[in-house]
């Protein structure tokens, strides 16, 4: 075949910031599993150690400015999850438990 022969088919390729899904498990949510919430609650430390471990990155992260916002943007990066960067840092800020269990939730769902 020449080159004015060959034929290309291609699916369209997904613009990078098109973000299909949603969040498993809503923010409003938190206090749904009550061993959940009463382990971040009553535990924050080691819930949100715990967190940081199940996503790889280092236990220590979540006490460092930004840290809990970084760990939700990559989840919700990573899991094509529709959002902003104002809005992981307002969920993080306003309520940083809340927000822990959502993304824990979401790794529940997740099989993570």
């Amino acid at each position: 075949m020449s080159k004015k022969e060959r034929v290309v088919v291609a699916q369209p390729a997904l613009e990078v910031w098109d973000y299909e899904n949603h969040w498993q498990k809503n923010f409003s949510d938190c206090c749904e599993e009550c061993g959940t919430c009463c382990f971040a609650c009553f535990c924050p430390m080691c819930f949100l150690g715990k967190l940081f471990r199940r996503t790889n990155e280092c236990c220590c992260m979540w006490c460092m400015p930004g840290g809990l916002m970084s760990l939700r943007s990559k989840l919700r990066t990573g899991f094509r999850i529709k959002g902003s960067l104002c809005r992981d840092f307002i969920a993080t800020t306003c309520c940083p438990i809340c927000a822990a269990i959502q993304m824990a939730g979401e790794l529940d769902k997740q099989e993570l």
